[in-house]
């Protein structure tokens, strides 16, 4: 329309369109898919997937055994293996057969600089623009394995392994080969913002599909023990677990040892989490299938008030 045959008619009409959807996402539900690192490995598999790793795209809130089901069936004689030094083992010594390794994996966000420094912005956005912000341009993803040696949440150290893809996410096989590997050493207080900025982004997609179950009037059995589960595991306190254990970086004595900027990224993260908490025991109490279980539900509240609130 631009270059070719000058119709300003038609530019206008395509102009709109774009309009058109970027307004929407600040109205549309959308589902955050799940993301698996899938590695295939052993002398069976052709050369073109031997030893490769590939980023897999799931359905929303795709359990791993689901994903692990889909590939043997895609892969006929494979087999499932578990632990990662098996995996090693299989790159550094090929042995006959098809062995498949997966595990789960988060997008990885890129914000400008001046983004994230500008508090103010950040604050006017909706959980929608959060969504498309988290969702576009995603072709970097990242795991974790736990280093030896922590006996407590305030030293335990981790390796991060992220993974970049050659195509951008969605792509049109679900699916996208990893161009580059990268390993880097988080520190307990990194680990520590890694893990509540994914509870965050978990819980965030989990009420965001409830609300729609709800609004269309489907079957919400499945989606509220879902988020009974979920909450229960957040909102409580656990005996060495649970999302409040990493309060101890704010307190004495391992407050002093960290730098103000570390400090307000932790109180920002638990902010964060709390009001997503909020919102999912609200969609909690509607999704109540019956009024027997308000006793359970306000027993989250409870928790929710003890734990997260000032």
């Amino acid at each position: 329309y631009d270059q070719i045959n000058y119709d300003l008619r038609g530019l206008a009409f395509v102009h709109n369109e774009i309009s058109n959807l970027y307004t929407s996402m600040q109205t549309v539900d959308r589902l955050v898919p799940s993301f698996f690192k899938v590695t295939f490995a052993g002398l069976g598999f052709p050369n073109s997937l031997r030893n490769k790793i590939f980023i897999f795209e799931g359905m929303p809130f795709e359990h791993i055994t689901s994903m692990s089901n889909r590939l043997l069936k895609l892969h006929h004689g494979s087999s499932i293996i578990q632990k990662f030094e098996q995996l090693e083992e299989l790159t550094i010594q090929p042995k006959m057969g098809k062995f498949i390794h997966l595990s789960s994996v988060e997008p990885q966000l890129e914000m400008s600089n001046e983004f994230q420094s500008d508090k103010h912005r950040k604050s006017k956005f909706n959980y929608k623009t959060w969504l498309y912000i988290e969702n576009r341009n995603m072709k970097t993803f990242s795991s974790s394995r736990k280093l030896p040696g922590g006996s407590s949440i305030t030293d335990l150290w981790v390796d991060e392994y992220t993974y970049e893809t050659v195509s951008t996410f969605p792509t049109l096989m679900n699916r996208s080969e990893v161009r580059t590997v990268r390993k880097t050493k988080l520190s307990p207080l990194e680990n520590a913002l890694r893990s509540l900025r994914i509870k965050v982004q978990e819980l965030s997609g989990l009420a965001d599909m409830c609300d729609k179950v709800v609004r269309g009037h489907d079957d919400q059995s499945v989606w509220f023990n879902e988020l009974s589960r979920n909450l229960s595991g957040t909102v409580d306190a656990p005996v060495n677990g649970g999302m409040t254990q990493y309060r101890e970086f704010l307190e004495e004595p391992r407050a002093s040892q960290c730098t103000t900027a570390d400090l307000n990224s932790l109180t920002k993260a638990f902010s964060d989490l709390a009001l997503v908490l909020a919102h999912c025991l609200n969609v909690h109490r509607e999704m109540l299938p019956s009024e027997q279980l308000k006793d359970s539900h306000n027993m989250l509240v409870q928790l929710f008030k003890r734990n997260f609130l000032p």
